[in-house]
């Protein structure tokens, strides 16, 4: 009996303590290349021909092919056009 309520403490306790293991899935945008994915969707055509850091930002400029502004990306996401 005394080792029947140790075996099932034992397995009650690995049950408990039993986990997955974790992914990073999220990490895996540390080293996405953001200009790559632009070009690849056709959002713009060649490198940005400017660049703005601002503090731990990240500014791409793009010359728009009109002739007009510029069209700005932080990472995947516009924050400006300018004329």
């Amino acid at each position: 009996m005394k080792t029947l309520i140790t075996t099932a403490m034992l397995v009650a306790m690995a049950i408990g303590l039993a986990q997955a293991e974790p992914r990073d899935r999220e990490r895996k945008d540390d080293h996405h290349n953001y200009i790559i994915e632009r070009q690849q969707i056709g959002a713009v055509q060649g490198p940005p021909t400017h660049r703005r850091i601002i503090g731990r930002r990240e500014i791409d400029g793009y010359r728009l092919p009109n002739g007009g502004g510029m069209i700005w990306f932080e990472k995947n996401n516009v924050v400006g056009v300018t004329r």
